[in-house]
Parts: structure tokens; C-alpha cells; sequence
């Protein structure tokens, strides 16, 4: 039984004629609906005149853990009597040791969710919100993607997908059942699968190197496929802006082309030097910058009309 439960041995006498006697680990508890240790936690229940001197523990602790037997004294021609002796074992709640978390995997990746138990009473099951995957170390879901695998069997029932597609992106949680012996069901936090896809980003309009006369307006295209990242316009190195914001600088974003065009706005240059424009990916989720291996900066020079 799990600590905080309430237990009940029972024990029902007929004919009787002496004491009935409650006791634990060779300690009498009780003599007939009377408790003589003095434990509140102890009571006996049931109806005496039916002979019922059944045993009651309430919010059980590790101490209450032990052997207990009922018995009847000897009285007129009647001999002592007992009952076999039970054995009460006081089990800890069922608890997580690990819980899933959020995870990113691209694409016909293999993920594995982590999810231990300590103390495992109930059965445990991973579900989304509208599907039930497993029960222990059976998959109950018709997906073959699906598995259970575990270092420590009875504490790890980690959920293994394979060739994860982007419809697997839902939350997912660890719940195990309440249990016969009194403990409670218990649910792990929800996890998000980011899934990303397996196609990567990548310039298919790339910006060149422009001879413009002074006061004139000019536009670099910068077209992009599969884009995931911030798309940013810089110009001597310094960053104009990312995606759609301003600057002195306009970006012009075409969502039919993908195209990422930057227009000056407002360009105080010395005539004759030359300006360098660069346009990058900033891949957020590996948290590094991109950059076209064959694009190299260009330039634009101005010169009077």
C-alpha cells in the first residue's frame, strides 16, 4: 500500500467466546473495539455482534509497515484461535525521475522523447491529445515509426520515432495510472516536437555588382528559397535591417517571388568610392549565420551624370 492510504485487515469471528486481540510484529493493538497502544491511526470497525473486529490504519506511513495478526483468546471450552498473519508493505508514491521536454529534429530524423518513473505502480502510456501511443512497452498506435526503448526496464519507457515527418508536430506526455495498491495517477508536463523540414535554404537570385549615376534610384534583388531564417541586408558590414524593417535602407519583400529587395532611401556617399551591400540568412535554429559560398559582396559606384 502506498504511504498516505488507509488500510483495512479483516477479521470475523464466529462463536466467539473470548478476547478478540490485534497485534503487530508481536505488539497487541488492540483487545476487542478497544485500541490499547494508544495510536490514533489505529481503529477497529465492523459490527461486533456479526463478529466483525476488522482493523482499520488510516494515512498509513512507512511505520505502520509490519506483520499483524488477529487472534482469540481461550475462553470456557473454546482454545485460543489465530489467523494466518499479513504482512503490510509500505511502498512509496509513484513518481517522475525524468520528463519529456521540448525537441527540435529535422525532418526523416530518428527523436527519442525521455520519460523514467521511480516507484512505477500504474501503467504508463505516451499520448498526444487525441491519441493514446502506448501502454508500457507496447505501441498501441498502427504506426510502425513508433517504439519503446529503455536502459532500465521498469523505469525508462522512453517513445523512439523514427523517420519523423511534420505531421508529428504536436505536444506530447508521459501518464501513468492510478493503481490497485492506492496510488494516484500522475501526468508529465507537455513536450513540443519542432519539426523542421529536410529541405534547407538557399539564394536563388542572387544580387550583382551595379554602375549607377549619382541621385539615381537602384534595387538589389535577393531572392530565397526555403527560407527558415531572418533574411538581413547589410552594407559595409554594418546590418540594414532584417526581413521587412527600415532603416535608411527600404527592404521590399515580394511573397509571390520570395524576393528580398533593398531600395536607398537616403545615400550620403563620396563620389567615386564604392559601397558594399551584403544579403544573408541568419538560420535561427542553429543559431548560425549563412552564407552563399559563391556570392561575394557587390558593389554600387556612383558617378556624375
Amino acid at each position: 500500500m502506498v504511504i498516505g492510504n488507509p488500510v483495512i485487515f479483516q477479521c470475523t469471528v464466529t462463536h466467539k467466546e473470548g478476547n478478540v486481540i490485534w497485534s503487530k510484529d508481536g505488539v497487541d493493538l488492540s483487545h476487542d473495539v478497544t485500541i490499547t497502544n494508544g495510536n490514533q491511526q489505529y481503529s477497529i470497525i465492523g459490527n461486533s455482534s456479526l463478529g466483525e473486529y476488522n482493523l482499520h490504519i488510516d494515512d498509513i506511513t512507512e511505520n505502520e509497515g509490519g506483520v499483524y495478526e488477529c487472534r482469540v483468546t481461550a475462553a470456557d471450552n473454546s482454545p485460543e484461535i489465530r489467523a494466518p498473519p499479513v504482512t503490510l508493505t509500505v511502498e512509496q508514491p509513484q513518481s517522475f525521475l525524468e520528463e519529456p521536454v521540448d525537441t527540435i529534429v529535422v525532418e526523416f530524423e530518428t527523436v527519442i522523447l525521455n520519460c523514467s518513473i521511480q516507484d512505477k505502480h500504474g501503467v504508463v502510456s505516451w499520448q498526444t491529445k487525441d491519441k493514446v501511443l502506448s501502454n508500457d512497452m507496447t505501441i498501441v498506435s498502427n504506426d510502425s515509426r513508433l517504439s519503446i526503448v529503455s536502459r532500465l526496464p521498469g523505469i525508462e519507457y522512453n517513445l523512439q520515432i523514427q523517420m519523423v515527418s511534420l505531421d508529428d508536430m504536436v505536444d506530447y506526455f508521459c501518464h501513468v495510472s492510478q493503481s490497485d495498491n492506492g496510488d494516484v495517477a500522475i501526468q508529465s508536463q507537455q513536450a513540443f516536437l519542432t519539426v523542421y523540414d529536410a529541405a534547407t535554404q538557399n539564394f536563388s537570385v542572387l544580387p550583382s555588382d551595379v554602375n549607377m549615376v549619382i541621385r539615381n534610384p537602384v534595387i538589389f534583388q535577393c531572392t530565397v528559397t526555403h527560407k527558415e531564417g531572418n533574411v538581413i541586408w547589410s552594407k559595409d558590414g554594418v546590418d540594414l535591417g532584417r526581413d521587412q524593417s527600415q532603416s535608411a535602407f527600404l527592404t521590399v519583400y515580394d511573397a509571390a517571388t520570395q524576393n528580398f529587395s533593398v531600395e536607398p532611401s537616403d545615400v550620403n556617399m563620396v563620389i567615386g568610392n564604392p559601397v558594399i551591400f551584403q544579403c544573408r540568412h541568419y538560420h535561427q535554429w542553429q543559431s548560425a549565420i549563412l552564407y552563399h559560398r559563391k556570392f561575394k559582396p557587390w558593389r554600387i559606384q556612383f558617378a556624375y551624370r
